[in-house]
């Protein structure tokens, strides 16, 4: 962490001796998005060693939400911390706040709420503010976390008022399996008996259509209850989003935070549960939820995983099958290749992101091939 704040610094410094006089350097910003990917329900262990606030806390109120605020539960076979909520809500921490506690935890060597010491990134303030910039990822808090969550609780139980019974599921999957999606859809919806390996967009589509497919195989209750995440959620995802937008957004998300606990228990008012009541702000802060969350860097990730062939030296395997394809590109673009059969292989290795792993050189041609691949 101290290495990319050093790395920051470094850089407004060199590039400022190259600009023009007549450029006021010290007006530009950098604006930088941490995104807090919790899709899991317990992590008070989510820090690194370099990095002494804790980073579930920097999205909890300065005043705990009600007395039961931090409790540790027991949920299965384990404990999780739970998070109820309270109205009216309680203050949200500043940065300022957070560097005095900070200080005081430094003086007393005791975490003050949440913040364990000072950190590299309070360096980069103003143009970094440590409690505003870690954005909840509507991917992992939303998707992973709340929707999977409240799935499970309705087809992995059949004893609560809010469990969907054997009838009502097979309707479900048979809705599922039926619906009609857009050519270009590139993911469908599963059954529900392989909800355990759902992707992320499959939890999506489920937000988007369950207003549908839900109705009248749940209780008007719970069916209502669920009406307002993904209202809220929509209201969102929106390319443009309104003040309005905004206040109905926050009003629902509140109501359905405040309505789980009823409804599901005690025990389910999770982190990421927690969370929801901050996506507004996020919202009006840094765009509508698409725009800063994870599916875009996941989506890469998934690509250089295809450009990796071995367990050793994974980075420069990367990057050496990254700029062989770049390469190719170049290539196309540049000369006017005749013969069909280069053209297609060469098609064939973009399409497929396949890894170049062999090349070699001989009288000024380069030939290409993959592995176990020779034609």
């Amino acid at each position: 962490m101290s290495a990319f704040c050093d790395a920051k610094e470094n850089f407004s410094c060199e590039t400022s001796s190259h600009i023009d006089e007549d450029i006021n350097f010290n007006n530009l910003e950098f604006d930088c998005i941490i995104l807090d990917s919790s899709d899991y329900e317990d992590n008070d262990t989510n820090q690194n060693d370099d990095v002494k606030v804790n980073l579930e806390n920097l999205n909890e109120p300065l005043y705990p939400s009600s007395s039961n605020s931090g409790e540790r539960v027991l949920k299965g076979k384990g404990f999780f911390r739970i998070y109820p909520l309270q109205q009216p809500l309680p203050e949200i921490r500043s940065f300022e706040q957070c560097v005095d506690f900070a200080e005081e935890a430094s003086l007393t060597g005791k975490a003050v709420h949440g913040v364990k010491g000072p950190t590299e990134l309070m360096k980069l303030y103003p143009n970094f503010d440590l409690v505003q910039s870690f954005v909840p990822d509507y991917m992992h808090a939303v998707l992973l976390g709340v929707v999977r969550q409240i799935m499970s609780l309705w087809i992995q139980t059949s004893s609560n008022d809010f469990s969907i019974n054997q009838k009502s599921l097979r309707v479900l999957n048979h809705r599922i399996l039926n619906i009609k999606f857009p050519q270009e859809t590139t993911r469908k919806l599963r059954s529900t008996n392989e909800v355990l390996f759902w992707k992320a967009s499959e939890f999506r589509i489920l937000l988007s259509v369950s207003p549908i497919i839900l109705k009248n195989l749940i209780s008007k209750n719970v069916y209502n209850h669920w009406l307002l995440l993904a209202h809220g959620i929509s209201l969102l995802l929106g390319n443009e989003v309104t003040t309005n937008d905004l206040e109905e957004a926050e009003f629902v998300l509140q109501k359905f935070v405040h309505g789980a606990k009823d409804i599901y228990g005690i025990q389910e008012q999770t982190y990421n549960m927690h969370l929801l009541l901050h996506l507004p702000q996020a919202v009006k802060s840094w765009g509508p939820l698409w725009a800063h969350s994870f599916y875009i860097y996941e989506g890469a990730l998934g690509q250089l995983k295809q450009f990796h062939h071995g367990s050793r030296g994974e980075a420069s395997q990367i990057l050496s099958s990254y700029a062989m394809q770049s390469i190719l590109k170049l290539f196309i673009l540049q000369e006017n290749i005749k013969n069909s059969r280069v053209h297609a292989y060469i098609q064939n290795v973009q399409q497929k992101r396949h890894s170049i792993i062999r090349n070699a050189k001989i009288n000024n041609c380069v030939l290409l091939w993959l592995q176990n691949s020779i034609t």
